[in-house]
């Protein structure tokens, strides 16, 4: 990418997508070119809007979080519910909400081992950014 002396770049590394059953991490570069006043407030990660994608980038962070809207979710069931996503997967997504804090997991001492996961108050939240995309899916073509 050839940049001018005048321009910055702007990459973002922490997007995912899928292609076949293989996930690629992907690199998106962007220039931006300051404003008059020398003052480039650009979209960086201190940016709401790009802390907030970090949270719930990739595939299945959303529909695991849309589950759990609903309430209480057993490991079994969330794997039931979400077509096509691996165990590993799951758990790996599980595992990064809750280090977040927007998931917490109770874990019960019986026989078969009970996990259930729900999402805390800061996880709650996402409620209003879940029914946008739900609502800005639904004008979508099929």
């Amino acid at each position: 990418m050839f940049v001018k002396p005048t321009q910055r770049v702007l990459e973002f590394s922490f997007l995912y997508f899928q292609k076949g059953s293989s996930y690629h991490f992907v690199t998106m570069k962007t220039t931006r070119n300051p404003t008059a006043s020398g003052d480039d407030t650009g979209c960086t990660l201190a940016c709401p809007v790009a802390k907030t994608a970090q949270l719930i980038d990739g595939r299945w962070t959303t529909l695991i979080v849309r589950d759990l809207l609903s309430g209480k979710k057993r490991y079994s069931e969330m794997l039931s519910s979400l077509q096509g996503i691996s165990p590993k997967m799951l758990a790996a997504r599980l595992r990064f909400l809750e280090a977040q804090g927007l998931v917490s997991k109770t874990i019960y001492a019986v026989v078969p081992p009970k996990t259930e996961y729900e999402l805390t108050a800061k996880g709650q939240q996402l409620h209003s950014v879940i029914q946008a995309m739900a609502t800005f899916g639904a004008g979508l073509p099929d």
